[in-house]
């Protein structure tokens, strides 16, 4: 079964730790810091509700057994504006894309578009680690894709022993 994140608000750091909530964490829980909490799955369903313009679909590993399908049960869906859907699409693009984007080391020699958040912390960023989440609509079935890329150094420093 799926296992709660937080999401911050006002509400749940006054009911969880007794303090008021400041402006700055706005922003910090606006941008997946602060106090929030996620698993890598719940992560990828976010990706995928923006990839989808607000449609998503229950986590499952297989869509089919025999004649009984079993995958793509769809969520409520998210109902945002369409110029919101779009910004923050363009916002997640532009951190790959753009020269300035805090995920554009992932970007290196790729010839295909795609959008992205980095969550690493600077110092691991330097050490050239990509980490990649790709969602996609095969057949109706929102499919995501994990792909983590080390470093040859790194690869052979965890792989050597």
């Amino acid at each position: 079964a799926e296992q709660p994140g937080i999401l911050p608000n006002t509400e749940w750091k006054r009911s969880q730790l007794k303090q008021a909530w400041y402006p700055g964490e706005t922003i910090s829980a606006g941008i997946g810091q602060g106090y929030m909490l996620m698993t890598p799955l719940q992560l990828a369903q976010a990706a995928m509700v923006i990839a989808n313009k607000g449609t998503s679909f229950v986590p499952s590993l297989v869509h089919r057994v025999g004649d009984l399908t079993v995958g793509g049960v769809p969520r409520a869906p998210i109902a945002m504006a369409e110029e919101d859907w779009q910004a923050v699409v363009a916002g997640m693009v532009d951190a790959v894309h753009s020269p300035q984007g805090t995920a554009a080391f992932i970007s290196d020699n790729i010839t295909y578009q795609m959008a992205g958040k980095r969550e690493l912390p600077r110092w691991l960023a330097s050490l050239k680690m990509r980490f990649m989440m790709k969602t996609v609509l095969v057949n109706e079935t929102a499919i995501t894709v994990y792909s983590l890329h080390l470093p040859p150094w790194i690869s052979r420093a965890l792989w050597s022993r």
